[in-house]
């Protein structure tokens, strides 16, 4: 593997760029795995399903209690194991005019309608932000998550959408 600046040629745009390449093993010779040396990598064979949603009830929980300094933060936990827990599903939200469930309405709802539901919360927090804490302080957005959590007993959840 090469070490250092290396320059490449964009075509697109008609430019040199420069690109640092970082080896994969560091100076005590131990190969890098991306995290600390001392962590385990973190990919999908060691992150198990159950331990993905107990920690995103775990951050909404957080971002009830903390103040607003941490709020970006713990927005982004929540976004990339709403990602891992697949429960961002694309479809053409703008044209679905379903109305903004009430927490008790949720118990009854279908996974499908839920993840569309989490799918245009997450989406419009992303055009006005605001949206996603909204939905965790009034509880919506964690009801959600326990129907989807349910249909798939624990599970990721499948691609629906």
């Amino acid at each position: 593997m090469f070490d250092g600046v290396h320059l490449i040629y964009v075509p697109k745009s008609r430019k040199t760029t420069e690109c640092i390449i970082h080896p994969l093993v560091n100076p005590r010779g131990e190969q890098n795995q991306g995290g600390l040396l001392n962590e385990k990598a973190k990919t999908r064979e060691n992150t198990n399903s159950k331990a993905l949603w107990d920690a995103l009830f775990e951050e909404f929980e957080s971002l009830r209690l903390e103040n607003p300094r941490e709020e970006l933060e713990a927005r982004i936990r929540i976004t990339n194991l709403m990602h891992e827990l697949r429960l961002i599903q694309s479809f053409n939200w703008p044209s679905w005019d379903e109305p903004f469930p009430s927490v008790t309405q949720t118990k009854l709802m279908s996974m499908e309608t839920a993840l569309k539901h989490v799918f245009r919360i997450r989406r419009l927090d992303r055009f006005g932000e605001g949206l996603l804490t909204s939905t965790i302080q009034s509880g919506l957005l964690h009801a959600l998550c326990l129907v989807i959590r349910e249909h798939t007993k624990g599970e990721i959840a499948p691609k629906v959408l």
